[in-house]
């Protein structure tokens, strides 16, 4: 397989430098700087022409534009700006070492969606408890001369 990456950041500069030339040519601002964390609604005319010139160039590629409002949850308290990415597809599968399962997909457009082949079935929980003979949690008891202390099956007596 592989990565979309390399010929994803060559079209994405040519997408924002289309975008840069259109307007250009529209006569609207294209020097300056922009907040790219803002809210189109809230930020300068040039923010706001670059953002609708940038979804229209877009459009017309395979590519997607996340605006910040739809990125913003993905970061957990990390502040985002706008996102140009390319459309993600992953196969899910489970694997051992005699078997796969396709499971389904997921896409970064549409999610999980189940395969129809694939049952899912949940896994039952299963708890196992019990001591381990090491500090801290239990050690061998041992007498004043520093020998094990064994109990009636000739087992060590655990402390701890």
């Amino acid at each position: 397989m592989t990565s979309p990456g390399g010929p994803f950041v060559e079209e994405a500069a040519r997408i924002v430098g289309e975008t840069l030339i259109k307007l250009n040519k529209d006569g609207k601002q294209t020097e300056g700087s922009m907040d790219c964390y803002s809210s189109s609604s809230s930020s300068s005319p040039m923010s706001s022409d670059f953002e609708s010139e940038l979804r229209a160039q877009v459009r017309s590629t395979q590519y997607l534009y996340r605006d910040a409002a739809e990125v913003a949850g993905e970061g957990k308290g990390i502040q985002r700006g706008p996102l140009l990415t390319y459309p993600l597809e992953l196969e899910v599968q489970a694997r051992n070492s005699s078997y796969n399962m396709d499971m389904g997909t997921w896409t970064s457009s549409g999610g999980f969606s189940k395969s129809s082949s694939y049952e899912h079935q949940p896994i039952p929980r299963f708890f196992r408890i019990g001591t381990v003979p090491t500090t801290p949690w239990a050690f061998k008891k041992k007498d004043r001369a520093g020998k094990v202390v064994m109990d009636k099956d000739n087992k060590p007596e655990l402390e701890g």
